[in-house]
């Protein structure tokens, strides 16, 4: 693919990470002391329009939040992905479903007895 047909994107790392730690109240002097960077790190990342996997996989870490996940969200829907499909949600639709249907077979079985009784 050639460099120039990229489709520019609006995707700035430090942005996202400005929003989170505003959003949650964190203290940059905090993060940079669990961090072990020097002080003012933090701020300077805030600024970074890119920011390597591995200062994102250590904030992450740092804030046990996914920076990864928020960036790819920024993306695309068309974009394609070969992570595993999260289907946690489908699943616990389905026994919710089930649940459900013997929820109403039992009301069924209660009110023909009621009619009875």
């Amino acid at each position: 693919m050639n460099p120039k047909k990229l489709p520019q994107t609006l995707i700035h790392a430090g942005d996202t990470l400005k929003n989170y730690i505003d959003t949650y109240h964190v203290f940059k002097s905090a993060l940079n002391r669990t961090l072990n960077k020097p002080q003012n790190t933090v701020l300077r990342y805030q600024k970074q329009a890119s920011l390597s996997s591995e200062v994102l996989i250590d904030l992450s870490h740092a804030l046990r939040h996914n920076f990864l996940a928020d960036l790819a969200a920024q993306l695309p829907e068309s974009y394609t992905t070969a992570a595993p499909k999260d289907n946690r949600q489908e699943q616990r639709i389905a026994e919710l479903e089930a649940q459900l249907t013997i929820v109403q077979a039992e009301k069924s079985v209660l009110l023909e007895a009621l009619k009875k009784g």
